[in-house]
């Protein structure tokens, strides 16, 4: 029984493969004389010119920046989710019914994202979205049994809330032609910021361990200092945004 959870990915991924082989890229006529050296240059010249446009814009930038703080410290406690499932004696098999229900929750996620990007600025969406995180961790770093679970699910909406936030904010600002690249260099930065937080954060749970006689205390302690860098890291983007309000062109409040 414990295994059905896997078999069922398994089978899911089969089902993927296949679709995936059948696919077929449709024939594209290249530029008369190209080469794919030359093709290769031009592909960086427009993401280095996306990248320049996220940086000169300064809603897009605070929401690449402010996406970047939450998405990275939201993955990296996703990725050891299975490691905080034991710790508060969840069986095993319970793991994958988990996930389960995180992707029903899903479902109604991006309804959720929509209502309030709507009624709310962006700014103040990632506001609410870094208080319920914060909310979150908190409770996530006393380990309570069998109830540490419930924070730690509601992490997972945020996923959502942030990636429906970001692209509809992003795809507003962009023009037509550029938006499907300034979407990948919002990716890449989420992708370095997480880099960047899970090497520090495996740091922490190193240094913690020195400290610990078992692996497990020194996962719980590392914990405790997440909502302190949180408060500290989105405490900074804040005071940036409002430091940098009056200079702002793009018309949206923060």
């Amino acid at each position: 029984m414990h295994r059905l959870p896997v078999a069922l990915v398994f089978a899911q991924s089969i089902a993927c493969l296949a679709v995936a082989l059948r696919m077929r890229e449709p024939k594209r006529e290249a530029a008369p004389g190209a080469t794919t050296a030359e093709l290769c240059a031009s592909a960086t010249r427009l993401t280095l010119r996306a990248a320049a446009w996220v940086l000169k814009t300064p809603l897009a930038f605070r929401i690449v920046l402010g996406g970047l703080l939450i998405d990275s410290v939201v993955r990296n406690l996703v990725v050891v989710n299975s490691e905080y499932y034991r710790l508060i004696a969840l069986p095993p098999v319970s793991f994958g019914f988990i996930g389960s229900a995180v992707a029903v929750i899903g479902f109604f996620v991006p309804a959720f994202a929509k209502r309030m990007t709507d009624r709310f600025s962006p700014m103040a969406n990632l506001a609410f979205m870094g208080v319920m995180v914060l909310l979150c961790l908190v409770l996530i770093t006393p380990a309570f049994t069998y109830w540490g679970v419930l924070p730690f699910m509601l992490l997972f909406t945020s996923f959502g809330w942030l990636e429906y936030l970001s692209s509809r904010t992003l795809n507003r600002l962009a023009t037509s032609d550029q938006r499907a690249t300034v979407l990948s260099v919002k990716s890449l930065a989420f992708n370095l910021g997480y880099a960047a937080a899970s090497l520090a954060y495996a740091r922490l749970v190193a240094w913690e361990e020195g400290r610990h006689d078992t692996g497990g205390a020194a996962f719980i302690s590392s914990l405790g200092w997440l909502p302190l860098y949180f408060v500290a890291a989105l405490g900074l983007f804040f005071l940036f945004v409002f430091a940098t309000r009056k200079h702002s062109r793009d018309g949206e409040s923060p």
